[in-house]
């Protein structure tokens, strides 16, 4: 019996090792970009392996419930090293997109999906809500797009 549990558990601990060993190749693929204070969307750029693209042009867009875009609602950037991004809106957008709007994104050479063609609206928005505790703060993450 204690020849059983000992190989259970070096067998486990090899496991582990392993998991831990082949994780590391993977960590640097699309580390989750985070937002940094209020009234921001965030995600990454990634390529077909799942790994962060630089460089890449990211811009967001803000469209009223009439379908209109917002004046001065435009916003842009550029990828960092992990292919993540946050673009800054206003202190309108949030009460804009709970009021029927929208956020719309676009990657230079690649794509958002439905974040590009028909937008980021409310439950969108709230389903991926930024949560530091010990407060909500008014961004949303996880926004990714490919190229």
């Amino acid at each position: 019996m204690r020849v059983r549990n000992t190989l259970s558990v070096t067998g486990a601990l090899a496991g582990v090792a392993a998991m831990a060993y082949l994780g590391t190749g993977i960590a640097q693929a699309g580390n989750p970009e985070l937002p940094t204070g209020n009234y921001q969307v965030c995600g990454n750029v990634l390529n077909s392996s799942s790994a962060g693209v630089s460089g890449v042009t990211v811009s967001g867009e803000l469209y009223d419930v009439g379908n209109n875009l917002v004046p001065g609602a435009i916003a842009l950037t550029t990828t960092n090293a992990d292919g993540g991004y946050c673009l800054q809106g206003t202190s309108g957008m949030v009460s804009t997109v709970t009021g029927g709007g929208y956020v719309k994104l676009h990657a230079a050479g690649g794509s958002f999906g439905t974040w590009e063609t028909s937008g980021i609206h409310e439950s969108d928005f709230f389903n991926h809500i930024y949560i530091k505790l010990p407060s909500i703060t008014q961004s949303a993450n996880k926004f990714n797009g490919t190229v």
